[in-house]
């Protein structure tokens, strides 16, 4: 017959330090997982910006070579060699030079005619700039000229830039899209504070029209 005191006591429960070790494991565990999640959320949201700022380059590249349907010789019989000045954005700004495009003055004129963007990638008439989430940056280059010393060939290159979600507030000027100013600088002297992409095309006069 064994002694009382050495039996084993049934229903033997949990100490107060094996509770809080678990509740230390289960908190480590779940800031994990929050900061897991908190990442993906981040880089699905700089994914989806990303991916509307492509769009908004390809589609200002678009509009610059639409434009290139004014910029023509003149019919036989008008007098001129070049009609590069007739061009909206292409005759109208100094060549090889960045420039902020003008933004247009309401909304019914915006429509695939500005430089800011909201977070959808609608176009933004001046109006409704305090809303820009993007902002595009045009730069139009000789590539090549004719006899005439008229621009043939030209190179046109577009930069949409956007703050980073992150970015401190301090360091990105409240109208950043309605006056110009040098976003590589910008970067370059607060670095992580602005996403950007380039695009580039070639453009060519549309050829001789005779009536």
């Amino acid at each position: 017959m064994s002694h009382p005191l050495s039996r084993p006591r049934a229903g033997r429960g949990y100490t107060a330090v094996e509770v809080m070790l678990a509740i230390t494991v289960l908190m480590i565990g779940s800031a994990g997982v929050m900061s897991m999640q908190k990442a993906s959320i981040q880089g699905n949201f700089d994914a989806r910006k990303l991916d509307l700022a492509n769009s908004i380059a390809h589609d200002w590249l678009e509009r610059l070579t639409s434009d290139a349907a004014l910029w023509t010789l003149p019919a036989v019989g008008v007098g001129g060699a070049n009609n590069f000045s007739n061009a909206k954005w292409l005759g109208n700004y100094p060549l090889g030079v960045w420039y902020l495009p003008a933004l247009p003055g309401n909304q019914s004129t915006a429509e695939g005619n500005s430089p800011a963007f909201d977070i959808l990638g609608r176009d933004l008439a001046v109006g409704n700039a305090a809303n820009t989430a993007f902002c595009v940056h045009v730069n139009v280059s000789q590539l090549a000229q004719d006899a005439q010393a008229n621009p043939l060939l030209l190179r046109a290159t577009v930069i949409v830039f956007w703050p980073k979600f992150l970015a401190q507030s301090g360091t990105i000027p409240a109208g950043y899209c309605t006056s110009w100013f040098d976003v590589a600088a910008a970067e370059a002297a607060n670095p992580g504070t602005w996403h950007m992409v380039y695009a580039t095309t070639a453009i060519r006069r549309t050829p001789l029209q005779t009536l």
